[in-house]
């Protein structure tokens, strides 16, 4: 630059100069420090959820790890039992072989619907706050950059936590839909199956072991059981009757007999527990 050039330059073009570097400056560090937060917005929140995800994927496994072991359990009694019983064994295994082919599906299902798409919906709200980020770059919005950056950042949270509560809602209806469905089914086999078949065999003592097994793999992943004694009162929130009977020692109200029990995830009741109440 000639010595004519540096002399042209007037006070108020140097002024306009300084200004116009330190309001790039500004947006240079809103940028940096938004995009800092953007990577930190709801990272707890992000962080349970595909915890509690996967919890559900490896509880699955378990399961899926368990019944194979019946299964040779099944196969086994097969070769001992009577031909009364071996007909009875035999649907238990058909059962349960069609119970661990669905587990291992919705293991898929768990990963590629819920995992991989929720992973997408956060990437897809974080990109989309970097972009309005970057063409930050008109001289109006450099006069409010404070008020857009924390704009920007405010919607940016107000989406992914919207994006937490919708895996949310579809984790608790997958396990009210799908999982609870399928325990319904070994409670069934429980109640109608296993007490036809000779106590002696294996088939029922292991059975006992892996009700009580899956009662703990729900457990890992927050599912209570609601399960009443006898003796306890009605209570409406938990239990639902499906039958009323007369019986000694029972007051009116009192639970006699637990038909299925109820099941309760992160405080909602998915599934109120059956029951016979005295009337």
């Amino acid at each position: 630059m000639t010595n004519d050039s540096i002399e042209s330059i007037s006070d108020g073009d140097i002024e306009f100069l300084v200004n116009l570097q330190n309001e790039w400056t500004e947006v240079i560090v809103g940028r940096m420090i938004a995009t800092n937060e953007i990577e930190q917005l709801e990272a707890a929140k992000q962080e349970q959820t595909l915890h509690e995800l996967k919890a559900v994927c490896s509880m699955l496994l378990n399961l899926h790890k368990k019944l194979g072991v019946y299964k040779l359990t099944l196969e086994n009694d097969l070769t001992l039992t009577i031909e009364s019983q071996n007909k009875i064994v035999q649907g238990l295994l058909d059962t349960i072989t069609l119970k661990d082919q669905a587990v291992l599906e919705q293991v898929e299902y768990i990963k590629e619907e819920l995992i991989i798409k929720y992973k997408l919906e956060v990437a897809d709200v974080v990109n989309k706050a970097y972009d309005r980020l970057l063409v930050l770059k008109e001289e109006s919005e450099l006069q409010n950059i404070d008020n857009l950056i924390e704009k920007i950042v405010l919607e940016a949270r107000n989406e992914l936590n919207n994006s937490n509560m919708q895996i949310q809602k579809d984790l608790e209806d997958y396990i009210s839909n799908y999982i609870l469905f399928e325990i319904i089914t070994f409670e069934d086999l429980k109640k109608y199956s296993i007490p036809v078949l000779n106590n002696n065999l294996a088939t029922v003592k292991e059975f006992k072991k892996l009700d009580k097994n899956i009662l703990k793999e729900l457990q890992k992943i927050g599912i209570q059981i609601i399960n009443p004694n006898e003796h306890d009162k009605f209570n409406s929130k938990l239990h639902e009757i499906l039958l009323a009977d007369s019986k000694e020692e029972f007051e009116k109200g009192e639970v006699i007999e637990v038909l299925n029990r109820g099941y309760e995830y992160n405080n909602k009741i998915l599934r109120r527990a059956t029951i016979v109440a005295s009337k």
